[in-house]
């Protein structure tokens, strides 16, 4: 019997941490906040202590005079092969719902009276969208947004599309302050990404998969923890009671 993870948080409550993580050239210890959930747009990061939490995570940024937000919608840009929609469609309607809840969550820090620039970044083509503002921060690359955001908002979809075009920027992304998990965006960041079969939502074969999903690690930014979102005892109880030791 092998025990998948270290600790397994499921995603019924806010996951907030705060972890060291090293610079890039291994060098210097930093602090990375971490704030992994279930949902964004009706979840616990609506509540006010929840809030009150990522309020205080901006602050200790320091005397910015504009916060830059990195939204990162990846996983909700896999297309559903089962799907009767077209790929087009699909594609359309996820840049739509992404950009509404990366504008929601502008709104929100702004409502903290920060003064807020976000960009869009799609980890698969590395192509960077929907700039807020054409003054402020400037980014030609993939590289340059992870290294000069001050937040990184990893959005919730297919959790294994996400994984294999996140992986190659892990060691930037454990620079970036703060890091919002969102559903699969809290899965990549735990240990273990094989959490990601056990309700069967997300579809492994959008990518080549591995030979076994159990050896494939995460960001590991929660230093051991695995994540398992959408948690509800009566509902997932025994499915995690039945998995977590496999």
């Amino acid at each position: 019997m092998m025990m998948i993870c270290s600790r397994l948080l499921l995603g019924v409550l806010l996951l907030i941490m705060i972890v060291q993580s090293r610079s890039l050239k291994q060098t210097a210890l930093k602090n990375q906040h971490l704030f992994l959930v279930s949902s964004l747009q009706d979840g616990i990061i609506r509540q006010k202590h929840a809030q009150e939490k990522l309020k205080a995570s901006v602050c200790t940024l320091g005397s910015k005079e504009r916060i830059r937000l990195l939204y990162i919608p990846t996983a909700s840009y896999a297309i559903k092969r089962t799907s009767t929609v077209t790929k087009g469609l699909q594609r359309q309607r996820a840049r739509r719902d992404g950009k509404a809840k990366r504008d929601a969550m502008c709104q929100l820090l702004s409502d903290f009276s920060f003064s807020i620039d976000a960009v869009t970044l799609d980890f698969w083509d590395e192509s960077l969208k929907q700039a807020t503002s054409a003054s402020a921060w400037k980014c030609d690359s993939a590289v340059e947004a992870l290294d000069t955001a001050h937040i990184i908002l990893v959005d919730g979809g297919n959790t294994f599309w996400l994984w294999q075009n996140i992986e190659r920027f892990s060691n930037r992304i454990q620079r970036v302050p703060i890091y919002i998990g969102v559903s699969a965006g809290a899965i990549v960041a735990g240990r273990h990404i094989s959490v990601a079969l056990w309700k069967g939502w997300d579809d492994p074969d959008v990518i080549r998969p591995p030979r076994s999903w159990k050896s494939v690690r995460g960001l590991d930014l929660a230093k051991g923890a695995s994540f398992f979102p959408h948690h509800n005892e009566s509902q997932w109880g025994s499915l995690v009671a039945r998995e977590r030791f496999h």
